[in-house]
């Protein structure tokens, strides 16, 4: 695993992601066009040299009871590093390393009882309390720094469908997914946040819109065994203390800015080029600045 300096970080997130558009947003606007055609076609070599000298690698302690994989998503603590796997080969919520590759613990139970997950999700780090917050089908769990659950939050209101994310944002775990259902007979997906407290107390739950379902038929040997593909609009969410954006597939020329308090919009960015061909990938976006990061 590569030891990254903050530089290195931002430079291998831009290596990564492929493009960089620069951003200069007037606050009191309306909105503010991103350009991905413009980027696209004036794109500039990025030299390593730029962003970093050297390249640290840090080895990882070998354990028979820890199981890595390629797919793993990895947190970063104060103090360590979290790796967190939806494989169901894995019976721990998720692995920790020290900042010297050292294993320290796994930590979580998969089983049916309180404080036990059926499906690991994904996972998110509260660090003001140095807590883990964990996403499974009907319940949200909460981790403390030792591995004990301090909190079990049923969430039955809602099917997380696609690929849900979790959030520690302005002092809540926020979580963002697309949740099916039936309207007037009719299937339907939703776009959802839910805001749950430190303590694990279900706070907010709010549909961000409906989409009728969009059903088509998978050939043999494309993509599958055969059958009928759904999709709905799908969320992206990017945040941090003070802002969330939030991207739709359904309306995939607009990443709205939301208030991460009232979830109410105040912004939103237009994707130049979307009716052209040029598509923003879902999850790819993230910002500081003067720079805006997505793949296209």
């Amino acid at each position: 695993m590569n030891k990254l300096s903050c530089n290195l970080k931002s430079f291998g997130m831009a290596l990564m992601l492929g493009c960089a558009v620069a951003c200069s947003e007037n606050k009191t606007a309306e909105h503010t066009t991103i350009d991905m055609i413009g980027a696209v076609n004036n794109a500039e070599p990025v030299m390593l040299s730029e962003y970093a000298s050297a390249i640290e690698y840090l080895p990882l302690e070998l354990k028979d009871s820890a199981y890595l994989f390629s797919s793993m998503y990895m947190l970063e603590t104060e103090g360590s590093y979290v790796f967190h796997t939806g494989n169901k080969v894995v019976n721990v919520a998720f692995y920790e390393f020290d900042k010297s590759g050292k294993y320290l613990r796994s930590v979580g139970t998969r089983g049916r009882a309180y404080g036990e997950y059926v499906h690991h999700i994904t996972l998110c780090y509260d660090a003001q309390n140095e807590n883990y917050g964990q996403l499974d089908r009907s319940k949200f769990l909460i981790y403390n720094s030792e591995g004990r659950v301090v909190a079990d939050t049923p969430l039955k209101k809602f099917r997380f469908l696609g690929f849900p994310r979790a959030y520690f944002v302005n002092g809540n775990y926020i979580v963002s997914s697309v949740s099916m259902g039936m309207v007037n007979g009719e299937m339907t997906y939703k776009d959802i946040l839910i805001r749950i407290d430190p303590e694990g107390q279900l706070l907010e739950d709010k549909v961000l819109s409906d989409t009728p379902i969009k059903t088509s038929i998978v050939p043999q040997g494309f993509g599958g065994s055969g059958g009928i593909s759904r999709s709905g609009n799908g969320l992206m969410i990017y945040c941090n203390d003070t802002l969330v954006r939030m991207y739709r597939e359904n309306n995939s020329d607009t990443i709205r800015c939301l208030n991460p308090t009232t979830f109410e919009p105040h912004n939103y960015y237009l994707l130049k080029g979307n009716d052209e061909g040029v598509l923003m990938h879902k999850f790819s976006f993230m910002e500081n600045e003067d720079l805006i990061f997505m793949e296209v």
